[in-house]
């Protein structure tokens, strides 16, 4: 990969790795040449499943570069049989230990969610657990991987099962869980309308910016002017006299985490 990153201007290299606030080396690869490295093969690529499974693992914790792992993600985004999929459950989820980048996370989930579709009795209890993590990766996979791309799941949850964890992070102080708040709230609001409107309006107040800003992204003009006058209203009978109360928005922690996911 780095041959295939040589030449490489040093402030692209710097430039994505301010973009996806990760504190690993970037080698300034665009995603379709990482991708069309990953499909060119490599010495296990023939091998079976198990020992390629173990090959990737490897990689994952041995690279020294951000699109180094991110050929991990690939080989699970590739998988496409369930029982495959299942088999690898086990891997992924230790690999969430070590993220620190918006970017890596989202590949987690789309993998997550497509084995949740399959095995909902695998994978949900996990996502719970998750959502009490001390790790705000995890936090994040417990609302994230609930429902990507709503509209092409197969067996998406239902909303009594989403919200519940949604609402258990509202007050979580990191940045990336407030967006993964808001994109989940978006997509559920595509499959559970009424549902998921009535649980943003009631707590319009509670929802950071960025996550309210996601989450009626779609809405219609007059239906998101009403409900920044709600959560307007709602904050400022709420603010003690005299002193500026409440959180108005979730902001990165560290200069590291300044991306947008």
């Amino acid at each position: 990969m780095q041959a295939a990153a040589a030449g490489g201007a040093p402030k692209d290299q710097a430039f994505i790795q301010n973009y996806l606030g990760t504190r690993m080396r970037c080698l300034g690869l665009r995603v379709p040449e990482q991708r069309r490295l990953y499909r060119q093969g490599y010495s296990f690529s023939t091998c079976s499943r198990a020992v390629q499974a173990e090959n990737w693992d490897h990689v994952w914790h041995d690279a020294n570069f951000h699109e180094t792992r991110s050929q991990s993600c690939f080989f699970l985004e590739y998988t496409k049989d369930e029982a495959a999929m299942a088999a690898l459950f086990p891997i992924a989820r230790r690999w969430v230990e070590s993220v620190d980048n918006w970017a890596h996370s989202d590949s987690l989930s789309s993998f997550f969610v497509r084995l949740l579709d399959r095995r909902r009795d695998g994978v949900y209890p996990v996502l719970v657990q998750w959502n009490r993590s001390k790790n705000p990766w995890k936090r994040r996979q417990s609302v994230v991987s609930l429902l990507v791309r709503a509209q092409s799941r197969s067996d998406p949850l239902p909303a009594d099962k989403i919200l519940p964890l949604v609402q258990a992070r509202l007050d979580d102080e990191d940045h990336f869980v407030q967006r993964g708040i808001g994109w989940t709230l978006r997509e559920a609001h595509r499959l559970y309308p009424a549902t998921v409107h009535d649980f943003v309006a009631a707590n319009a107040s509670e929802l950071s910016a960025v996550a309210f800003s996601a989450a009626t992204e779609k809405y219609a003009k007059q239906d998101r002017e009403h409900l920044k006058q709600l959560r307007r209203a709602a904050r400022t009978e709420a603010r003690p006299r005299g002193k500026h109360s409440g959180r108005t928005s979730a902001r990165p922690a560290t200069t590291h985490r300044t991306g947008s996911a």
